[in-house]
């Protein structure tokens, strides 16, 4: 399984990359759905009972 979230994250690094050299209406949505990620991370919610389960299942689904 760690694999498996490794290559996500290296997915979306990559991707995020991509966006930051061409920009477009795409690259400014990932960019605000990357930064709620990153706040969801730095708050805890995704450890959170249900509300972590259910942000953790929408988060295998964002790009």
């Amino acid at each position: 399984m760690a694999g498996l979230r490794c290559a996500r994250w290296l997915q979306r690094r990559a991707v995020r990359r991509h966006d930051e050299r061409h920009p477009s209406p795409g690259a400014r949505l990932r960019g605000g759905i990357n930064v709620v990620r990153e706040a969801v991370i730095r708050k805890g919610w995704h450890r959170r009972g249900r509300l972590g389960a259910m942000l953790r299942r929408l988060d295998r689904h964002l790009p």
